[in-house]
């Protein structure tokens, strides 16, 4: 997995719009600090994490935060690394 693209994503519905944010073990400043590396996308009611070059470091639990005025939601990944 060390140097591959690693893609998360969640389909969500409802209206009006929603805030979506990311976070890392929760945190959000992880993403400002791996910018490069690091892809947002929320095309047409999906939300998307694009981590290019991944690394052990970047381990950890990774969730999403979806709301809007009505409620929110959550959905989360745990992405372990094992070296061989």
């Amino acid at each position: 997995m060390q140097g591959q693209t690693v893609v998360l994503e969640v389909e969500y519905d409802g209206s009006p719009e929603f805030e979506i944010d990311w976070f890392w073990n929760g945190d959000s400043r992880y993403f400002n600090d791996l910018i490069r590396r690091i892809v947002l996308e929320s095309p047409l009611r999906k939300a998307r994490l694009t981590i290019n070059n991944y690394q052990p470091t970047d381990n950890g639990i990774f969730w999403v935060l979806i709301k809007n005025p009505h409620g929110s939601d959550y959905s989360e990944c745990h992405i372990p690394l094992r070296s061989s």
